[in-house]
């Protein structure tokens, strides 16, 4: 394998794609499994992926699944976290080392933020600042308790169900004066399962999602996407919340072409020596084609869409609202409230009318996903307390 150039300074003009990031002021990164393929890693939607080595009737059936996606699933985890745990040791990724990908987005003297999908951690082994990366999904190696709500290390996943091992306090030690002999023993251990600090569907995004949203919107020059097929949102909807100029880095076309100002179709790290790369006229931005790149675009006939339009109805469907505030699962119908600045903060009606807020001095709206019905209802009762007032 010819050796790759990982330096972000090294003679960035020979190379189109690492000229482009160093030409601009401020970059963004969004970043995928697609990062960490060539260390190991397997992505998720591929023919080679996580989601189709699940989708056997036999395995699914081990774990105790009905569909590969559930893997990841909250309400399927509180349920039973047997299936999650029987396949965990496969997060165990200690021994990998970050790819050349990683090490060159850690050299970025323009890197303003990156925003990973990814539970590895190994945009931060590779050395880019903990200030600029946000694990947007969480992270794996620590977890929480379901009981007693108290923190974890986990050193590794042994394929059994984690349980928490603190000690309950059996209260206050008899004073030394006391005539009672001195004995404290200790209560059992807790016992709760511990939850993976990893986001599942069904949980909100970690805070630090929405807070650097609402800082480094409006001051990037460019978004970078790289190694995914942003299919899960809100993460998604991140390149036009942010702004800026528009870089795709993908094996695939994500979208549409018109989405982009500049696509490179390959293998991530294929990018960083830029050989064999061909650039291909596509009526549309710069589109360049190296290895593992797949061009002309496919057809993807009306059964695909079919099945990419189920695949984001049921991405939707996974995405409910949960309360930042309280942690509480937002009913259909019910009515919300969302920060106007940070990105994803949202509020169910209840924490809203005590006062909740983001801690930023940020306003506050009618959440853009409520009902009309309950919009309507909601500026109609403003209204009338307006009127009290007045």
């Amino acid at each position: 394998m010819a050796s790759v150039n990982t330096s972000a300074d090294a003679s960035p003009t020979s190379n189109p794609f690492t000229s482009l990031i160093a030409s601009h002021g401020s970059v963004a990164a969004l970043l995928g499994a697609g990062i960490s393929t060539s260390v190991g890693i397997p992505d998720f939607r591929s023919s080679s992926g996580l989601y189709s080595s699940l989708s056997s009737p036999s395995t699914l059936a081990s774990l105790g699944l009905s569909d590969p996606t559930d893997l990841f699933s909250h309400d399927h985890f509180l349920h039973d976290p047997t299936g999650f745990y029987k396949w965990s040791p496969a997060l165990n990724t200690g021994h990998l080392s970050p790819s050349p990908f990683h090490l060159y987005l850690a050299s970025l003297p323009n890197l303003l933020r990156i925003y990973t999908q990814n539970i590895d951690g190994l945009e931060l082994e590779a050395g880019s600042p903990p200030s600029k990366v946000v694990q947007c999904h969480g992270r794996k190696d620590t977890a929480s308790c379901l009981r007693c709500g108290k923190h974890s290390e986990i050193p590794a996943f042994t394929g059994d169900v984690l349980r928490c091992k603190c000690y309950e306090d059996p209260g206050p030690a008899p004073s030394r004066s006391s005539s009672r002999r001195p004995s404290r023993p200790r209560s059992d251990t807790c016992g709760g399962v511990l939850r993976p600090d990893v986001t599942f569907f069904g949980l909100p995004l970690p805070r630090a999602f929405s807070m650097s949203l609402g800082k480094d919107r409006g001051k990037t020059d460019l978004v970078l996407v790289a190694g995914t097929s942003l299919k899960v949102k809100p993460f998604s909807s991140v390149p036009s919340v942010l702004g800026g100029r528009k870089v795709l880095l993908n094996r695939e076309v994500v979208g549409e072409l018109s989405d982009w100002d500049s696509v490179f179709l390959c293998d991530v790290d294929a990018v960083l020596d830029f050989e064999g790369f061909k650039e291909v006229k596509a009526g549309g931005p710069a589109v360049w084609v190296g290895p593992g790149g797949v061009w002309p675009m496919k057809d993807k006939g009306n059964e695909a869409k079919k099945r990419e339009r189920e695949e984001e109805l049921e991405a939707e469907r996974r995405m409910e609202i949960v309360c930042d505030g309280c942690g509480a699962k937002v009913g259909e119908g019910d009515a919300w409230y969302e920060c106007d600045s940070c990105y994803g903060y949202d509020l169910c009606r209840g924490c809203y009318e005590g006062g909740v807020r983001c801690g930023m001095g940020h306003g506050v709206k009618v959440g853009s996903k409520v009902s009309e019905t309950s919009a309507k209802r909601l500026k109609e009762e403003e209204k009338e307390g307006e009127d009290a007032v007045t």
